[in-house]
């Protein structure tokens, strides 16, 4: 301007703002793009501030809660309901570990109250935002409505409980009702003048306590598909004892199985066999006031077979004695459990006593129910 005051020129400064221009384009882009898709999100996506105001309600949480975002947006956390109040303490204590910085991301299942009152069950995957002063910004959350998962879930639960009932219900009545034929066995046995008679009723008698045992056993454990097959083999070790009437330390079991468990399927058949061993052993290797020991070692190998090692220390086998060709019923059962049912093989033999190998798969059978 000159002294008059009239304009005689201008000057002008100008700035390149070019990348200024392309970042905010850029940056408002990503808030249209990250703004989409929370509103788009499968899953309802919810932003807390640091005083658990709700900062973004998306349209899904609006599906999934009934409230709109213009309801909730700004309100404060006593303001409005939305956790379960059984909940409640979980949650905050949950919460508590993303605004110490502790878990700066976790997942909360947690009931969730709808406007109108219904509870919904939901998975929220938290995460939280600090600034570079370690203050918290936000929370950002996203929630997975499970409700039809946990109500399912619930229902199997329910069906299974009723059907393990049943089931033990079912193990308990068959190992009664064994226990009725048995009894019933027993006074037709009692009532015999017939020798032969009474023996096979004492020995029929024995094979049905050894497969109600199996049922005993099940019903009492925890799981209604296997049974410990140690303690199977202790309890019908002293039952045959005392059904044969032998005397306190005169027979000695010396039992290695491990922790082995076997299948209702597997237990039963093998129940059977050992009920004939040790049937056979009482009776026949320790005559007299001769005393001794059954040994039993049971292993489960690598290729899932298993080896039943079954011997007595007794007086062992008749010279010459062929138990496919002189065993009595006995023995021909025992080769038919072993060929026929467990599909295994057994082999017999004289040494210190008598001793027996039984081999067999054990993969035709699957489990039932665990509780």
């Amino acid at each position: 301007m000159d002294e008059s005051g009239k304009v005689t020129g201008i000057i002008g400064v100008g700035r390149d703002i070019t990348e200024q221009k392309k970042a905010e384009e850029l940056a408002h882009r990503a808030s249209q793009q990250l703004a989409f898709h929370i509103q788009n999100s499968p899953l309802a996506v919810v932003e807390w501030d640091d005083q658990f105001r709700v900062k973004t309600w998306s349209r899904r949480a609006e599906e999934l809660f009934g409230w709109k975002a213009e309801e909730v947006v700004g309100k404060e956390p006593n303001e409005w309901t939305i956790i379960h109040a059984d909940d409640r303490e979980a949650v905050s204590r949950i919460m508590s570990e993303l605004i110490d910085g502790t878990q700066p991301r976790n997942l909360s299942r947690n009931r969730n109250y709808t406007k109108d009152g219904r509870v919904v069950h939901c998975e929220w995957y938290n995460s939280a935002m600090f600034d570079s002063n370690g203050k918290l910004i936000s929370i950002f959350s996203l929630v997975l409505d499970v409700s039809d998962r946990i109500h399912k879930e619930q229902e199997l639960r329910r069906s299974l409980e009723e059907k393990t009932t049943l089931l033990q219900e079912l193990y308990h009545r068959t190992k009664n009702n064994m226990q009725v034929i048995s009894s019933m066995l027993m006074i037709h046995s009692m009532r015999s003048k017939d020798e032969h008679f009474v023996e096979l009723a004492q020995d029929i008698n024995n094979r049905i306590k050894s497969m109600s045992l199996v049922h005993q056993k099940l019903y009492e454990s925890n799981n209604l598909s296997y049974i410990p097959f140690d303690d199977y083999i202790r309890d019908l070790f002293g039952e045959l004892g005392s059904s044969y009437l032998v005397r306190p330390g005169q027979i000695s079991l010396n039992l290695d199985s491990g922790a082995l468990k076997l299948l209702i399927d597997t237990a039963i058949p093998c129940g059977l066999v050992l009920n004939e061993l040790i049937s056979n052993s009482i009776k026949h290797a320790f005559p007299g006031d001769r005393k001794g020991t059954i040994t039993i070692k049971v292993i489960r190998r690598d290729d899932q077979k298993i080896h039943i090692h079954y011997s007595d220390d007794g007086v062992g086998l008749p010279p010459g004695f062929d138990p496919g060709k002189n065993g009595g019923m006995g023995w021909e059962l025992l080769r038919m459990i072993v060929e026929y049912q467990l599909g295994g093989s057994i082999t017999c033999r004289n040494g210190d006593g008598m001793a027996c190998d039984i081999l067999f798969t054990d993969d035709k059978y699957s489990e039932r129910i665990r509780t």
